[in-house]
């Protein structure tokens, strides 16, 4: 049987014994004509396979040079192909680099409280860089995914994590969810600053030496084996020393006390104006306030209501000696 004529649509050469190509409507090309088709710009043919005759080709082996089918877009929401960007270790490694300063930081906030103040402006700052980046990616998937983003609470994260494939980006808003994450220890870590009810315009001198000069000089008395001063010293001063049971109640500047103990009560008072300070059974009261026991020879300071003993400020604290005031 006589071998049929394949001629070239192009050139009309016969390519029935050579290299050919075929497209959905029978055309025939041959190899020179089909490689020059493929380079146009304009004909986005995707590569065919070459057919081998020697004498009865087969017409199922020729394939086309050009798409039988239009390119389909990607739906709405969908997952858009990407090119990898790295293996998952090298994103991993990246989120690790950029949690470890935070992680850094918030140990030393343990040990000052300015280190917290650190932590908590960088991690606030990245993670507001970080979601201007998640933002951008969403609207380049698609409008709708940039305003679910924007205006739907925690969708911004299963944008990152169920349709992102930024794998970078990805590592990225990892390390910001986690620095967010240690702003809720920042104040569980940070130590506490003691503060001391001085007046303002004092503790902005911060120095007792700013109280010193304004209120003058101080009233001073030994009570109970202890050197008591009280500044301001202005009013009445009195002093008072009582022995009784476990339980007293006296009066004293307008002011009715109860005092109750496991054991007699043995004490003094000291008060200028409108400050009082009691020592009983070696447990410091100064305004109706205790503030535990003391140790023998220790130096009591009052100054505008912040007391201090032997020079540092201390609080209020129960003691086994119990005031009630009527």
């Amino acid at each position: 049987m006589p071998s049929v004529s394949k001629i070239c649509a192009v050139c009309g050469t016969d390519c029935s014994s050579q290299t050919r190509y075929k497209d959905p409507s029978g055309n025939y090309y041959c190899e020179s004509c089909y490689l020059k088709l493929q380079a146009q710009p304009e004909k986005q043919a995707a590569p065919a396979q070459g057919l081998h005759l020697h004498s009865e080709p087969s017409p199922a082996a020729a394939v086309s040079p050009f798409p039988t089918q239009p390119a389909v877009a990607p739906r709405l929401g969908r997952r858009t192909s990407r090119p990898s960007l790295g293996g998952s270790e090298s994103h991993g490694a990246l989120a690790v680099l950029l949690v470890a300063p935070f992680a850094v930081l918030l140990v030393l906030a343990h040990f000052h409280g300015v280190f917290g103040m650190i932590y908590t402006g960088g991690a606030i700052l990245f993670g507001v860089i970080v979601g201007i980046f998640v933002l951008v990616a969403a609207f380049q998937v698609s409008s709708l995914q940039g305003l679910l983003s924007v205006f739907v609470p925690l969708y911004a994260v299963y944008f990152v994590y169920g349709i992102l494939e930024d794998r970078r980006l990805k590592a990225i808003a990892t390390a910001s969810l986690l620095s967010a994450a240690g702003l809720f220890l920042v104040p569980l870590i940070t130590p506490a600053t003691e503060t001391s009810p001085l007046k303002a315009s004092e503790a902005g001198a911060g120095t007792r030496e700013a109280a010193r000069k304004r209120t003058g000089p101080a009233a001073e008395k030994n009570i109970a084996g202890h050197s008591v001063s009280i500044r301001p010293a202005n009013g009445v001063r009195m002093t008072h020393n009582f022995r009784g049971g476990k339980q007293m109640t006296f009066s004293s500047n307008g002011v009715r006390r109860t005092f109750t103990a496991n054991e007699p009560l043995v004490g003094a008072e000291f008060s200028v104006g409108t400050s009082c300070v009691m020592i009983v059974n070696e447990e410091l009261i100064v305004n109706n306030e205790t503030y535990g026991p003391l140790t023998p020879g220790d130096a009591i300071e009052v100054e505008d209501g912040t007391v201090f003993v032997n020079g540092k400020a201390i609080r209020p604290r129960a003691g086994k000696v119990r005031l009630v005031v009527n």
